[in-house]
């Protein structure tokens, strides 16, 4: 298995502190007819201060929903049954909508994949700015918003800033936007960003260009983000921990260069195989026994990870079996600070 380049910082140990953000045994349903189906069924994340946790997986998941849930933005279909998010020691759960609006946009601040749809077409980039500004700070005056708006573009590297100001969305590349996104995240200060796929649509080139910027962000203001993204490689590059989940639960997490160079469940495993690979020993060259299906309308903390994957076989080398399947189905809070649900070989009960 060929290694992800993985931050720096994720080999560093961290002292414990108290967390930005705690999501804890996270249930997420959706009503269909006169039952519901649980669409994740227990993910648990924490964020420290000033760190950066990744949250991995495939399509489907439950990233994005999660992220939803600590924003408080879940579609009206889709309710919290379980499980608690907690902001700097405050339950979210517990707070009105107002309350909510208060911490949205100043604590909390949130930047998505595609940038053009969350920018309006019809106002420029200043009214953007200005508008944010004001909406979170009465006090300020519109030059004195206009001011600090052109302040935070130029910081995220947008040339001429000021003329920029006038611009419309459609003006601005993919990276552009995504950069006025990052300065409309941060123009009142936040404890927590929350980056759902932020570099997705993005070319390579750009790609790193936007995180390198986060991570100068994070230096500077000592930002906690939250980084959401199906690369593996995006992810080693930034973040100090990471977190993988897999059909609406946490299946393992730990400190990057654990995580992604030493898995030890066979998902992650499964995942990191499917990274394009330039020494030819890639997916092709590797067979799994896998059993992934199952039963959406079941209660996914009944079946918990019912995919076996019983075995894997390398070319011009003997099987050899995954020994930690034999745990059986659960939690398991390791030492370190390091957790992997794992489940039982060929479906036996050991």
């Amino acid at each position: 298995m060929s290694q992800i380049t993985v931050s720096e910082l994720s080999l560093e140990p961290s002292e414990p502190e108290t967390a930005v953000l705690e999501i804890e045994h996270l249930a997420l349903a959706r009503r269909a007819g006169d039952d519901d189906v649980l669409l994740v069924s227990d993910v648990s994340i924490s964020v420290g201060p000033g760190e950066t946790v990744g949250v991995v997986g495939e399509s489907g998941c439950g990233k994005s929903l999660s992220a939803l849930a600590a924003l408080q933005l879940l579609p009206e279909s889709v309710r919290q049954v379980a499980g608690r998010v907690v902001f700097q020691g405050q339950d979210l759960t517990e707070l009105n909508e107002k309350q909510l609006r208060a911490l949205r946009g100043s604590e909390i601040a949130a930047i998505f994949q595609d940038p053009q749809n969350s920018l309006n077409p019809a106002f420029t980039i200043g009214n953007h700015m200005v508008e944010c500004l004001r909406t979170k700070q009465p006090s300020l005056s519109r030059h004195a918003a206009r001011k600090r708006a052109i302040e935070l573009l130029d910081r995220v590297g947008i040339v001429a800033a000021e003329q920029r100001l006038r611009a419309y969305p459609h003006e601005f590349s993919g990276g552009m936007a995504q950069r006025v996104m990052i300065a409309l995240a941060i123009a009142n200060d936040p404890t927590l960003l929350i980056a759902d796929e932020p570099t997705t649509a993005l070319d390579v080139t750009v790609q790193q260009q936007i995180l390198d910027l986060l991570t100068d962000l994070q230096r500077e203001d000592g930002l906690s983000i939250v980084l959401i993204s199906h690369d593996l490689a995006v992810v080693g590059s930034v973040a100090h921990r990471v977190a993988v989940l897999y059909a609406g639960e946490t299946i393992e997490e730990g400190p990057t260069a654990r995580v992604l160079n030493h898995p030890w469940h066979p998902y992650t495993r499964a995942l990191l195989l499917a990274q394009p690979s330039t020494a030819g020993k890639g997916i092709d060259s590797i067979v799994f026994a896998v059993d992934l299906s199952f039963d959406s309308t079941t209660r996914l903390d009944a079946k918990r990870l019912h995919g076996n994957i019983t075995s894997i076989i390398r070319e011009g080398e003997p099987k050899m079996d995954v020994v930690f399947l034999l745990l059986t189905a659960g939690l398991a809070a390791l030492s370190l600070g390091l957790i992997v649900v794992c489940n039982s070989l060929m479906g036996e009960k050991s």
